[in-house]
């Protein structure tokens, strides 16, 4: 979840803030995510959020490379083999310690 949280921090700094980030009272800088964080409720209903919309981007995103190259059927028959527990996974090459 850690990594998710560095990516919203991150999102709200670039969206919100100058080219370094920060938003700018006089001559001092803030980060964005470090004023949202100042109402923890209004952070934590935020990055809900955030996390809500990327998931739904996402899935979009997969969605529509699945229609670029014509592999939703292999798609939806891995799924339903996963969902039945009849798919084994396995590591494959480029993993093993040379002796």
């Amino acid at each position: 979840m850690k990594y998710l949280e560095i990516l919203f921090q991150e999102y709200l700094n670039d969206k919100y803030g100058q080219d370094d980030g920060q938003i700018y009272i006089e001559d001092y800088g803030f980060y964005c995510n470090d004023i949202l964080a100042l109402d923890k409720e209004a952070y934590k209903q935020a990055f809900e959020d955030w996390k809500n919309n990327r998931k739904s981007d996402l899935i979009e995103k997969a969605k529509n490379m699945l229609q670029k190259f014509n592999i939703e059927s292999r798609f939806e028959a891995l799924k339903k083999q996963y969902k039945n527990g009849r798919l084994n996974l396995f590591l494959g090459a480029g993993i093993s310690i040379p002796q």
